[in-house]
């Protein structure tokens, strides 16, 4: 998904990125953006505290930060499912990662996504969302605690 004005990093040349870089040592200056998304990224770095700094630095002061990663509690096949993976992410640890400098939402029971600031918007759109997928789950009768991709 591109989205005007965004910029897409990854350290793989193949996919395509605007820039390629590591995620550890950004190559922006600092308070460069107004929102930063990270989205099944943390569980990649094998340094995830130097990875949420790095995030900070370059994101504005009054800006937003938002990090996504499955619960490897929920959904453990996730976890073994990529050699990359790096960190195990639950809830416990992402919330030690985000040092209580974020707002956590269980998005699907699944999907951990920490937000920076929040906003009314925010709280209500991951609720409804939330309710959705259970939705979905329990119509087409998927088992709780498995992931369900919208891509």
């Amino acid at each position: 998904m591109y989205l005007r004005n965004a910029i897409n990093l990854d350290i793989n040349p193949g996919v395509c990125p605007d820039v390629v870089a590591d995620f550890h040592s950004l190559p922006f200056r600092n308070k460069a953006f107004d929102t930063i998304l990270a989205l099944d990224v943390i569980e990649h770095s094998s340094r995830p505290n130097d990875f949420i700094s790095e995030l900070e630095r370059v994101c504005k002061n009054g800006g937003n930060i938002i990090v996504e990663s499955c619960d490897f509690d929920i959904v453990p096949t996730n976890w073994v499912a990529d050699k990359d993976h790096k960190t195990y992410v639950n809830e416990r640890t992402f919330r030690e990662l985000t040092r209580g400098k974020y707002v956590i939402f269980n998005f699907g029971r699944d999907m951990l996504i920490a937000v920076r600031k929040p906003s009314v918007f925010d709280k209500l759109f991951y609720k409804f969302l939330t309710i959705l997928i259970e939705s979905y789950r329990i119509v087409t009768m998927q088992p709780k605690g498995r992931a369900t991709h919208w891509r």
